[in-house]
């Protein structure tokens, strides 16, 4: 079976704060999205790639066989950014939210 990873559905051009990723499963589904959020010093890839410290995250891949559609968003990854990161995670919601027509 390939490796399949979400797709960037909005960028940022400025920097990769804000940018938001989605992974659609295999059949329509009418299962509600998964949001996932990185920690504090990381990235959204970490729920989908490989990664030096901690090797390979299924959450993704489990997600995506449930047949859950799923979203990944950047923010911030410093500690003083913690209201600039609600502010983002406040709009990615909003966004997320209609690209997946308003499921709950």
């Amino acid at each position: 079976m390939s490796q399949s990873y979400p797709v960037l559905v909005s960028r940022n051009p400025f920097r990769r704060i804000g940018n938001w990723y989605v992974g659609l499963p295999e059949e329509e589904t009418e299962k509600p999205p998964l949001l996932f959020v990185h920690g504090l010093h990381s990235s959204s890839k970490k729920w989908f790639k490989n990664t030096n410290q901690s090797g390979h995250n299924d959450m993704y891949q489990l997600a995506k066989r449930a047949g859950y559609p799923t979203a990944f968003v950047d923010l911030n990854t410093d500690q003083e950014s913690i209201w600039e990161n609600g502010k983002i995670l406040s709009q990615r919601i909003k966004e997320i939210y209609h690209f997946f027509g308003n499921k709950k």
